[in-house]
């Protein structure tokens, strides 16, 4: 199981730590750079700037909640019980990114390439992943129900014990994901929608409503 759980997924390539960073002198601004640092304990609730990258990284108890990043970058980042609630990281670039006990409540991840990346207890729900690419991701052991994927395209992502109930897969490209090890209860989407993922029979029963299957005794 525990090899199931890290297929296909790149972690973050921390190579170096420079700096310990417990808050910021100024605002972050657009097109600002930050590398090879760790943040500890920071608030950056409510920051706005576009086109940040982070690149070698490590946040730990770093409050995000309501920031405004489109476009941002996170490339080799790590980040250990966070708080991304209602942050705004559409149009961003995700590459070998780890979140571990993280809070993503209401996130906006639209548009977004999040490819080798982990989530592992972290709590999604309301999170907005539409028109995104996500290749070689794992969600593990968490809950993002109520999720928008809508129109988003899926390639080698794994699901382990995740709470997906009430997930829109309106015109998402899921053919082959195995859905089998969580709970997808109140599916949204169409037949088209469900073309080719992997489900239990139980799953398959829940799903008879989509596929106008009346079941009688």
């Amino acid at each position: 199981m525990e090899e199931r759980k890290v297929k296909n997924v790149l972690l973050p390539k921390i190579t170096a730590i420079n700096e310990e960073i417990y808050s910021l002198e100024k605002n972050i601004d657009d097109e600002d750079y930050f590398n090879n640092v760790m943040m500890l304990n920071c608030d950056l609730s409510n920051e706005s700037a576009s086109h940040v990258e982070f690149s070698e990284v490590i946040f730990k108890n770093v409050d995000f909640r309501n920031v405004k990043f489109p476009h941002i970058e996170l490339i080799d980042v790590k980040f250990e019980n966070c708080d991304l609630s209602n942050s705004n990281l559409n149009n961003g670039i995700l590459h070998r990114v780890e979140m571990i006990n993280c809070k993503l409540i209401g996130i906006d991840l639209t548009d977004t390439n999040i490819q080798n990346v982990t989530l592992n207890q972290c709590n999604g729900d309301y999170s907005n992943i539409s028109f995104s690419t996500l290749k070689n991701v794992n969600f593990i052991d968490s809950s993002f129900n109520n999720v928008i994927f809508e129109n988003s395209k899926f390639n080698k992502v794994n699901f382990e014990n995740v709470s997906m109930r009430q997930i829109d897969i309106s015109k998402a490209m899921v053919k082959g994901i195995d859905f089998r090890n969580s709970d997808i209860e109140g599916l949204i989407g169409d037949v088209r929608d469900l073309y080719g993922i992997v489900v239990t029979p139980m799953q398959a029963l829940s799903l008879s409503r989509i596929l106008g299957i009346v079941i009688k005794e």
